[in-house]
């Protein structure tokens, strides 16, 4: 790990949540984004960085949002869509699911049923 890098991690560990993240942000891909956060306190994300992460297209992101896998989007002043944090786990969960040979229509019926009964 660079020297940089390594100072940058260390500090971390003082900051606000919020700050952490932007910090963080900055070590791995240059310039933090701004992120714009819940009431909760918990940071939204562009598409780009959840593309990235998750390895899907732009496309696969709005077909599951749109079919209802992926909830608790909101848009930006300038219309952008930001995702919460929890995105990054249904993303996970969807695409393990589809390998194992779920269709999309399956998967909706599973997180349905798993709202259902949570409640």
């Amino acid at each position: 790990m660079g020297q940089a890098l390594q100072s940058k991690t260390t500090r971390i560990s003082g900051l606000a949540k919020a700050g952490a993240i932007h910090l963080l942000w900055e070590a791995m891909a240059g310039s933090p984004p701004d992120l714009e956060y819940t009431a909760d306190g918990e940071p939204l994300y562009p598409a780009g960085p959840i593309l990235k992460k998750a390895g899907i297209s732009r496309q696969q992101l709005y077909q599951y949002t749109a079919l209802g896998l992926i909830g608790g989007v909101t848009f930006n002043k300038n219309g952008y869509r930001l995702y919460p944090k929890t995105v990054f786990r249904h993303l996970k969960l969807i695409r393990n699911l589809n390998r194992l040979g779920y269709s999309l229509r399956d998967i909706k019926e599973l997180f349905s049923e798993r709202l259902v009964s949570a409640r």
